[in-house]
């Protein structure tokens, strides 16, 4: 029986996740709610965002991987 990965992570890794996923949707809501702009400023915050999560998908070969016995 195969258990699915993210089902085997901690609870409160998945609580920090979901944690950090409600703080980001609340500031860029605030910040579009007091943009003279909001369309532009959404795709500022979320062009930013993707360059974000494009460095740190190219930081993944560098991170050290361990075999065996820790």
């Amino acid at each position: 029986m195969e258990t699915n990965e993210v089902e085997s992570w901690p609870l409160c890794i998945l609580l920090f996740i979901q944690i950090g996923t409600i703080t980001f949707i609340s500031i860029v809501a605030t910040v579009l709610s007091t943009s003279a702009n909001p369309g532009i400023s959404q795709s500022w915050i979320y062009g930013g965002w993707s360059m974000l999560v494009l460095v740190s998908l190219l930081l993944i070969p560098h991170a050290s991987e361990h075999h065996g016995v820790w």
